[in-house]
């Protein structure tokens, strides 16, 4: 997929490509076994305005940038190789390492993926509902996460808690900025 990227004035000021899985052409059971997105309840986003509200919390929502790419698949996929840019043999197949956008599991391998880096760090996921999460972090604590597929809503008590959950979104990254 190409695109382009224009200024006010509609000149092309650069090129964005992403590589597009056909995850149509996926078959359940060979290619992928679950498909879920981390979705967030509605009662569990009005409690945490609410909650922001009373205790006049700091409050930051953003989209974690090519999210999906730093998930590792679990199953073996391949796809033809992209035109122009074939290595070995003609007719041979590339195997997707981290999951591509229009996978079918990409939401599902980054909801996971992203779990495992805030349990590392010690946030603590609800039971009330498996997208929140409680971080009582050392020097800012508490920071409240939720996340909603490739977003992420983070409040504390301070501009610096809610860097700190930044930077472990951050973390997932392999040298790219949120």
């Amino acid at each position: 997929m190409l695109d382009y990227k224009r200024d006010a004035n509609g000149t092309v000021t650069r090129y964005e490509a992403r590589y597009v899985a056909q995850g149509y052409t996926q078959r359940a059971g060979v290619e992928y076994m679950d498909v879920w997105a981390p979705c967030l309840a509605h009662a569990t986003v009005r409690a945490e305005m609410v909650m922001v509200a009373a205790d006049d919390l700091e409050l930051h929502v953003t989209d974690i940038l090519t999210a999906y790419l730093n998930a590792p698949m679990d199953m073996a996929v391949y796809v033809q190789q992209p035109e122009g840019f074939e290595v070995g043999a003609p007719g041979t197949v590339a195997r997707v390492l981290p999951a591509l956008y229009v996978c079918k599991q990409a939401e599902r391998l980054w909801g996971n993926h992203f779990h495992m880096k805030l349990t590392d760090v010690g946030a603590e996921r609800s039971t009330a509902d498996p997208t929140m999460y409680v971080w009582r972090h050392a020097v800012h604590e508490p920071i409240f996460i939720l996340v909603h597929v490739d977003d992420m809503a983070v409040a504390a008590n301070t501009l610096a808690g809610v860097s700190a959950a930044k930077d472990v979104a951050l973390s997932t990254y392999k040298g790219r900025d949120l």
